[in-house]
């Protein structure tokens, strides 16, 4: 049997301490481990005859009751102390703990605490937000901190964050989108070669002026004209257009 460093430290000693190698070879024997050997090893060096180390030398034995069998030889015949089973006690311990644990953390869910009705809403330009209409429970014990209501203006992201005095908190993500369309206006006769000429104006609600987003273009005898606002919202609109050469 191989032995480990610590083991081989001991022989190294007694070799060096000038044992014999019947007593070497009662150490190397590999079932004892190193602290067992030590108290052995102390043992032969200091005269202790070999038929009574040999009897100490039982590996069930720890190295305290070695070092007394020893100093005490005439409780040899005892039976040797049954060794503590400590590692299946741990796991008992910790699967206690770990089932206590569970039975707390499962108190701790059922509980009432606060929580919405969604985690993200859409609100339309002009709509109201009203805080107290997304709370779903809270602990009626417990103060509730709502964020500020408002009224949607312009197409954005925001949060509203619900707070409890206890700690508990929630965010609800408001996205807010506008539907109403922008509105363009021209002229009644505009020129296909400088269309753009022929743009007098082009508003959002939201969005105010975008005159510099309206494109153009030139479609079949009609002039088509187009813009979009922040939330997507296109509009189009045209007007027909006389040729020069063309007959009045």
């Amino acid at each position: 049997m191989e032995l480990s460093f610590l083991q081989e430290k001991e022989i190294a000693i007694a070799q060096a301490h000038g044992l014999s190698e019947q007593q070497i070879r009662l150490l190397s024997n590999g079932k004892l481990n190193y602290l067992q050997m030590a108290v052995l090893r102390e043992a032969m060096e200091q005269g202790t005859d070999m038929k009574t180390v040999r009897k100490a030398a039982r590996p069930k034995l720890s190295p305290e009751d070695m070092a007394e069998l020893i100093s005490h030889p005439e409780q040899m015949n005892r039976p040797a102390r049954q060794p503590v089973h400590v590692l299946p006690l741990i796991l008992i311990t910790l699967f206690a703990c770990l089932l206590f644990g569970i039975w707390k953390y499962t108190v701790y869910l059922r509980r009432d605490r606060l929580e919405l009705r969604s985690e993200e809403i859409t609100l339309l330009c002009g709509d109201v937000f009203q805080p107290s209409q997304y709370i779903l429970r809270y602990p009626q014990s417990d103060a509730l901190f709502l964020p500020e209501g408002f009224t949607a203006q312009i197409p954005e992201n925001r949060i509203a964050v619900y707070r409890t005095a206890s700690g508990d908190q929630k965010i609800l993500r408001i996205r807010i989108y506008d539907k109403q369309k922008p509105v363009i206006r021209i002229t009644e006769t505009p020129d296909p070669e400088h269309c753009m000429d022929g743009v007098l104006s082009a508003h959002d609600n939201a969005d105010g002026e975008l005159m510099d987003y309206v494109s153009c273009r030139v479609e079949g005898g009609r002039i088509v004209y187009s813009v979009s606002d922040s939330s997507g919202n296109l509009t189009e609109v045209s007007c027909t257009y006389k040729e020069e050469n063309e007959e009045v």
